[in-house]
C-alpha cells in the first residue's frame, strides 16, 4: 500500500487548527503538488502495481485537496483499494457520486475521526470559534456516505478522541448512537 498525502488548497494548510494535531508543528512552505503531476504519481503507483491507496493529508484532511475527486476516481477506476482518513467536513457531490457510480474494491473503507457528540464539543475540540455547526455537517455527510455504503459496500467506521472536552457520557454515547444510526459499522 501507498499512503498519498493530498496536498491541501489554498493558502491555508487546514480548515481547522486542532490543538492536538501533529500539523501545527509542521512547516508549511507554500508549495503544493499540482494536478497534472498528482495525477501522474498516483498512476504510476496504480500502473506499477500497488492496489490499496491511503489518502491523508499532510497536516490536513486529504478532503481539503482541490482534486480529491480525480484522484479518487483514478483510484476507483483502476479497480484498486482506497482509504481515506478524513474528518468528513467537506465532501463534494462529484465524490459521493463517484461511490455511488461505480464498483468498489472490498476492503475500501473511509475512516471518521468525529472525536465529538455535539456542535459545542466538536467546536472546542477543533478551535473552532463562534458557533459553527460543523458536527452537524460532519454528521450529515456520514448519513449519506452510509446510504451509498449500502449499496455499494465499503467500510465506514468513526472514531472518538476521548479528552478533557469529550469525556463525558452525554458526548460519548450521542456520538456512538448518531454515527451508527449514520451508517457506520
Amino acid at each position: 500500500q501507498v499512503e498519498f498525502q493530498a496536498p491541501p488548497r489554498g493558502k491555508k494548510i487546514c480548515w481547522l487548527e486542532c490543538p492536538y494535531c501533529y500539523g501545527l508543528s509542521a512547516e508549511d512552505n507554500g508549495e503544493r503538488l499540482n494536478k497534472v503531476r498528482g495525477l501522474e504519481i498516483l498512476n504510476e503507483i496504480l500502473d506499477g502495481g500497488v492496489r490499496k491507496i491511503i489518502y491523508a493529508g499532510y497536516a490536513t484532511d486529504p478532503l481539503n485537496c482541490s482534486y480529491i475527486d480525480d484522484l479518487l476516481n483514478t483510484t476507483v477506476l483502476k479497480k484498486s483499494i482506497f482509504g481515506f482518513n478524513t474528518k468528513a467536513l467537506r465532501i463534494s457531490d462529484n465524490f459521493f457520486d463517484i461511490l455511488k457510480n461505480n464498483k468498489i474494491v472490498d476492503t475500501s473503507y473511509i475512516s471518521l475521526s468525529v472525536d465529538a457528540g455535539t456542535n459545542e464539543t466538536y467546536n472546542k475540540i477543533h478551535a473552532v470559534k463562534g458557533s459553527a455547526k460543523i458536527y452537524d455537517k460532519v454528521l450529515l455527510n456520514t448519513q449519506k456516505l452510509g446510504e451509498i455504503r449500502k449499496k455499494n459496500y465499503f467500510d465506514l467506521s468513526a472514531a472518538y478522541l476521548v479528552n478533557i472536552h469529550s469525556g463525558n457520557e452525554y458526548d460519548c454515547e450521542k456520538f456512538i448512537n448518531d454515527f451508527i444510526y449514520a451508517g457506520c459499522n
